[in-house]
């Protein structure tokens, strides 16, 4: 029988490894956004080479971050496989979906030639708010880490009859 003491240290754990799998994330994605000037691409934000770079080092970054995660569910849950690549997967399909839906929701430029000056330094935002892509890879990352779980779920109840 778990105590209260072992799911709220399996809990922080669990916190823990999400932390380092954001930060290894985050570390990717900067790195990936000067490979394409280093490769001699555009890395102008919205095209091709830019996000398959992009996406590519998600893949790895993510996937290391998905191997810290499996590392904390393995003990509690021992048929756990594949994590580390469904995490890579998940989170390189959602950061190459929310840069789509993100280039696609640009506002329009102004028409004011200052202003428009001005969105070369600040850059050109979305009509839709920050939560709605964070929203959106969370939730794409979650299906593909839940897609992983039931598929070794059903495997391991194959296994049993």
């Amino acid at each position: 029988m778990q105590t209260t003491s072992n799911r709220t240290t399996w809990i922080w754990q669990w916190i823990v490894a999400c932390a380092v799998t954001q930060v290894l994330q985050i570390w990717g994605d900067g790195l990936a956004s000067e490979m394409p000037f280093v490769m001699g691409f555009s890395n102008a934000p919205g095209t091709l080479s830019f996000i398959v770079v992009i996406a590519l080092f998600r893949l790895f970054s993510s996937a290391l971050g998905g191997l810290v995660q499996g590392l904390v569910l393995a003990p509690k849950w021992t048929f756990i496989r594949n994590w580390a690549i469904a995490t890579g997967i998940g989170s390189a399909i959602a950061l190459m979906s929310v840069n789509i839906l993100y280039f696609a929701t640009l506002t329009p430029l102004s028409g004011d030639n200052l202003l428009d000056f001005l969105e070369v330094f600040t850059g050109r935002r979305s009509v839709l708010p920050q939560f709605v892509f964070t929203s959106l890879t969370g939730f794409i990352l979650g299906m593909a880490q839940k897609v992983n779980f039931v598929l070794q779920l059903n495997h391991l109840f194959m296994d049993l009859f």
